[in-house]
Formats: C-alpha cells, sequence, structure tokens
C-alpha cells in the first residue's frame, strides 16, 4: 500500500499542495478492520480531517461506515459497486470515489491473455494455478469468473488453492 500512499502524496504536491502547510498527511496501517475502526476514532477526535485516502476494500468498507459526510478516495478495491461503495462508475454518488482493479472482472481476460502467450498454437492442455482466499468476496469471484473462461477458452486445466495467509502460501 505504501506505493499508492506516496503516488497520492506526490500528486497532491505536483498540485501545489504543500506538506506542513497546506495539507497533513496520516498515516495509519492496522492488522484489522477493528483497528482501522479505533484509529480512525481516535484521529477524528483529535484532528480536523478533511479527506480519508483509502487503500484496500477492508479499509475502505470500515472508514465508510463511520465517517459520515468526510471525503473518501479509494483505491485497491476490486468491485467498488458490489461493495456497495458507489452507486455506478460514472456517478458514485455520495462522499465516495476513488480508483479500482476491477480484479474479478478482468480475470477472464487474463486466462485468454496467458493461452494466447502461452498456447494457442499447441493441443496440450495449459497448467493454471489460481491461489484465492476463500474468506475474500472478490478473490471468490475472480475464481469463479476463471473457471468459466477456463471451460470457453479450453485446453485450460485450472487448478484452485486456497489460501488464507501467508503462513499457507509456504505449504502449498
Amino acid at each position: 500500500y505504501k506505493g499508492a500512499v506516496d503516488g497520492f502524496a506526490d500528486g497532491l504536491r505536483e498540485a501545489g499542495q504543500k506538506s506542513g502547510k497546506d495539507i497533513q498527511i496520516f498515516t495509519k496501517e492496522a492488522a484489522t478492520s477493528g483497528q482501522t475502526k479505533d484509529m480512525l476514532v481516535e484521529l477524528m477526535k483529535t484532528q480536523k480531517i478533511d479527506l480519508i485516502y483509502a487503500v484496500t476494500t477492508a479499509t475502505t468498507k470500515v472508514v465508510s461506515e463511520i465517517t459520515g459526510s468526510i471525503p473518501i478516495v479509494f483505491t485497491v478495491v476490486g468491485d467498488p459497486i458490489g461493495s456497495g461503495f458507489i452507486k455506478s462508475f460514472t456517478e458514485p454518488d455520495g462522499n465516495i470515489t476513488g480508483c479500482t482493479n476491477l480484479s474479478a472482472q478482468l480475470s477472464a481476460k487474463r486466462l485468454e491473455i496467458f493461452k494466447e502467450a502461452f498456447g494457442e498454437k499447441s493441443a496440450k492442455t495449459l497448467r493454471f494455478v489460481f491461489f484465492y482466499n476463500p474468506t475474500n468476496s472478490i478473490s471468490q469471484a475472480s475464481l469463479d469468473i476463471s473457471r468459466e473462461a477456463a471451460v470457453k477458452l479450453g485446453n485450460i486445466k485450472l487448478d484452485a488453492i486456497p489460501i488464507k495467509n501467508k503462513n499457507e502460501l509456504t505449504k502449498a
């Protein structure tokens, strides 16, 4: 997330905002949504907050539930419409907007590119390993879309491996 926050701060500086004078950026990192909520509530008690920049779906969910009218700009959100943050891309509505990586919606295209790059002219079946987090709705949607795409594209065997944390990844 650091790169996203740094890019956001760089953009503010390029727009003429001076850190410490025109703007003050508070960076908070939390391991759980409860910690995110506690930190934000405490910050809101001690500081006047004009804008919240939220990185990830989980963080955006927490801050959108407790901020009221403070504008929120999000990034690294897989499905802002499905998550209920915005009404549509053209008319987000309310106090929230941002950038999405459309992770689930692009899953089929990723498989198509994979097949073009590694097996378009091959009769052999390509093996594609898909790591996903079964507790994350975006991850699960990406898997479902990828499974459908693998069937439509043909000659792709998709192996889905559930991973909930980095310790499980090393065991996979």
